[in-house]
């Protein structure tokens, strides 16, 4: 009974005295940013996908001119007269693979390279607040989604395949007295089906060790230095999207021309390795060798054809980028720019 009157007594002093309302002015307080809206890993496979098929219909002939001076060692202006001249009718004859390829590679590299570095990122591997820690990160994810490209090989290998010409061919990739694949095949399903039913599905991987080498290397580079120069361009915020494009455009071309010269070599041995078929395997170290000493010893002898090759490999990752940060803006109001990381 007593605490109820003290109970009571408090009741009627506080509506005696009521407390002064406290007022917040909500004017003061600034909003807070939208959260960034980032890519999961599903959506990196489209995008990557997607931006592969617009390079492959823009870089596809110029490709097919530095292959032939790749195998033929011969000109550039010989080889595009051979291309777009003798052999017009039939321009985008094996273009089938490398757009199978490409988009299936970049899918597999945005989306490898997204999860991997989510788990690096969320590990104590390396320490967060190191200076080149993100760097590192992205070097090592990179490496791990270069190496996932390999499976995909076999479109690689029907490519190099169609893509030869009646040209002369070099002694390496002549030995063994392996047959010439010019004009053995028909496409790209019956090349597929006749190296497999002929030579088995090992046949499909010749070439493995340079294909490895240099996936591991190029997307290590390419992350690695998109995720160091990313600081350099203008955020998004303070751009439109057509500066945007052309800032992603020219990213990726600086990048992917400087990363192609930087691995040709194991692109031309790769190209020699493959134009075989049949008969014994040759390794990376004997096909190199092999090249070296049959262009009179000068390891210059191993860039013919690369000023094309950086051309075409800063058209080619200057559209992949600028096509790929497009993709994630539009189809999933996402920036991808920079690092692209899943949603949690």
């Amino acid at each position: 009974r007593p605490r109820r009157i003290m109970q009571q007594q408090q009741q009627q002093q506080q509506a005696l005295w009521p407390r002064p309302a406290v007022s917040v002015s909500t004017a003061a307080v600034p909003a807070a940013p939208p959260a960034a809206s980032v890519l999961t890993a599903s959506q990196c496979y489209i995008c990557g996908a997607l931006s592969a098929a617009a390079n492959v219909s823009v870089s596809f002939p110029l490709n097919k001119i530095v292959f032939r001076q790749q195998l033929h060692y011969c000109r550039f202006a010989s080889a595009a007269k051979q291309v777009l001249v003798t052999e017009f009718g039939t321009l985008y004859r094996g273009a089938l693979p490398p757009l199978l390829q490409r988009a299936s590679n970049l899918g597999i590299m945005f989306g490898c390279y997204a999860i991997a570095r989510q788990h690096l990122d969320n590990s104590r591997l390396l320490p967060t607040v190191a200076k080149d820690a993100a760097v590192a990160r992205a070097v090592m994810a990179a490496s791990v989604a270069g190496a996932c490209e390999a499976a995909l090989m076999p479109f690689e290998r029907i490519q190099t395949l169609l893509q030869m010409g009646n040209g002369r061919h070099s002694t390496v990739s002549s030995a063994y007295g392996h047959r010439r694949a010019t004009n053995l095949y028909r496409d790209t399903f019956h090349a597929f089906c006749e190296l497999r039913k002929r030579y088995g599905v090992p046949e499909l991987y010749r070439g493995l060790s340079a294909v490895l080498l240099r996936n591991t290397t190029s997307t290590a580079l390419y992350f690695g230095l998109r995720e160091q120069t990313r600081h350099w361009l203008p955020p998004a915020a303070d751009s439109s999207t057509r500066s945007s494009n052309v800032c992603g455009f020219v990213q990726g071309a600086c990048i992917g021309g400087f990363v192609s010269t930087l691995v040709y070599p194991l692109n031309v041995a790769k190209s020699h390795m493959q134009a075989r078929v049949g008969g014994g395997y040759l390794s990376l170290s004997e096909v190199l060798s092999g090249l070296v000493a049959e262009r009179n010893g000068r390891l210059a002898g191993l860039m013919r054809g690369s000023p094309a090759n950086c051309f075409r490999a800063m058209l080619s990752w200057g559209v992949v980028t600028a096509a790929y940060d497009w993709l994630a803006d539009r189809l999933f109001a996402a920036s991808a720019c920079g690092s692209v990381r899943l949603r949690g």
